[in-house]
């Protein structure tokens, strides 16, 4: 029992030490990166659709909306998003997509910093605790954002939730 319990333990830590050497493999290429390698149409409505059949209490709406740009770097953006909602926020959570907006809204506590746009920077956490990540997920939304020429805000009030906005030029 103890030793299944040490392996079951150990197992778990290479799985996030997999997972943080990924994430910051992917983010140290996106600050090389300046413009987009792969360009092609995405619908967000339907990769989101895609996307929200990985998480719990997640529903899509909008319309089909057409964007150029690298479908596995929205796919990442979305991803972290996500993530994010299902760490830090809570259920439901709301992918809406318009003709410009790429929204992605949660139900949990919101950040109580009065410059929510802040935690776009490397490493910033608006929680603490024990709760695992890198701190580099939203700072890897608003690099890929900006490689498709849209800018990411957040919209986060206490107790309200916390909305991320990705709204393309």
């Amino acid at each position: 029992p103890k030793a299944q319990k040490r392996k079951a333990d150990m197992l778990q830590d290479l799985t996030e030490l997999n997972q943080m050497i990924e994430t910051a493999l992917i983010s140290s290429r996106l600050d090389a990166q300046e413009h987009l390698e792969v360009m092609q149409p995405v619908d967000l409505y339907e990769l989101s659709l895609q996307e929200s059949t990985h998480y719990a209490g997640v529903t899509v709406t909008g319309a089909a909306t057409v964007v150029q740009g690298d479908p596995q770097l929205l796919r990442r953006l979305l991803r972290n998003l996500l993530d994010n909602a299902s760490k830090y926020g809570a259920a439901p959570i709301e992918i809406n997509v318009t003709r410009k907006v790429w929204q992605v809204r949660d139900s949990g506590n919101g950040v109580a910093t009065a410059q929510p746009n802040d935690l776009f920077a490397p490493f910033a956490r608006a929680h603490s605790g024990s709760t695992q990540g890198t701190g580099l997920g939203l700072a890897m939304v608003q690099k890929i954002a900006q490689l498709h020429g849209a800018q990411a805000k957040i919209v986060s009030k206490p107790n309200q939730g916390m909305c991320v906005l990705i709204e393309f030029m």
